[in-house]
């Protein structure tokens, strides 16, 4: 990162990210607590139950959204996003 070769990722890649982790992810019995501020959709829910609910509604969103915003890259301000120096 130092040498400025790690590119964020943009929004879209971002939305297929954590589309294929809800895809794939087999819980029971779990709250699925996607609500952090910098998350690019806040989604909650419980699994298995509302699997398929919160994999519509994020590509629902996705579809939704303009392409150009899609590919930009969030914005990070203060300490999110750091890479912490624990030495």
């Amino acid at each position: 990162m130092k040498a400025g070769l790690f590119t964020e990722p943009d929004f879209a890649e971002y939305i297929r990210e954590e589309e294929r982790f809800l895809e794939t992810l087999e819980m029971n019995d779990s709250t699925y607590f996607g609500m952090h501020p910098a998350n690019i959709l806040q989604l909650m829910g419980h699994l298995p139950d509302d699997k398929e609910k919160l994999l519509k509604r994020l590509r629902s969103e996705r579809d939704a959204a303009d392409a150009s915003l899609l590919s930009e890259r969030p914005l990070r301000f203060g300490n999110e996003g750091m890479i912490c120096n624990w030495n």
